[in-house]
């Protein structure tokens, strides 16, 4: 797997807890409204994807939804911190309701563009399909896209993007 950036590397021993407390203190602020997240990262680890986030809209949910969140971690756990498996088990499938639920839900696009797109990345199998699920517009999209075809996702600057991989275990 390619990463964009450089990862914190954890010890062997490091437990599921530890690492989650490293994503609170590194990107994810669990209860500070006062700043956005702006980091993806796609965990072997914990199992889970967790999605960047603006202050704006942890306030809208909150808004929007009174009944179903009392709180700015309850906004995070449960629209913004998913189980890993719902993009790797069919990442074919993943690629394609992601981007269709982004060009439709989020832009606001016809039904067809949304097809559209979404059978174009539905077989880009260099894309994951959790960095669809990050990106906030059509525009963030492509972007990624063209830093991915010209092999240079370092000029990726939408929002960082982080994988951490288990350690392998070469103990025989």
């Amino acid at each position: 797997m390619e990463t964009q950036n450089d990862t914190t590397s954890l010890n062997n021993s490091s437990t599921n807890n530890e690492f989650i407390t490293t994503i609170n203190n590194n990107c994810i602020e669990s209860n500070n409204v006062s700043e956005d997240n702006n980091c993806l990262i796609v965990s072997e680890l914990s199992k889970k994807v967790y999605l960047p986030y603006s202050k704006k809209e942890i306030l809208d949910y909150l808004e929007k939804y009174p009944e179903q969140y009392n709180s700015f971690s309850d906004v995070v756990s449960q629209e913004f911190i998913c189980p890993l498996d719902l993009y790797i088990k069919h990442p074919v499938f993943s690629r394609f309701k992601e981007a269709y639920y982004l060009i439709r839900d989020r832009e606001a696009k016809p039904v067809l563009d949304a097809i559209k797109i979404a059978l174009d990345v539905m077989f880009n199998y260099d894309l994951n399909p959790a960095i669809i699920a990050a990106c906030k517009s059509q525009a963030q999209l492509e972007n990624y896209l063209m830093c991915l075809k010209n092999k240079n996702l370092n000029s990726f600057k939408d929002f960082e993007i982080r994988f951490e991989v288990a350690p392998l275990n070469l103990s025989t």
